[in-house]
């Protein structure tokens, strides 16, 4: 993906995640779906 900043974190359960930021917004992706 172009233009995207990925960001680790966790939510509540503990589950690592990777959120994407890019010009149309947020998106959140599993740790093995970059």
């Amino acid at each position: 993906m172009y233009g995207v900043n990925y960001f680790e974190i966790k939510n509540k359960k503990g589950t690592q995640l990777w959120l994407g930021v890019d010009a149309l917004g947020l998106n959140i992706y599993e740790h093995e779906d970059k």
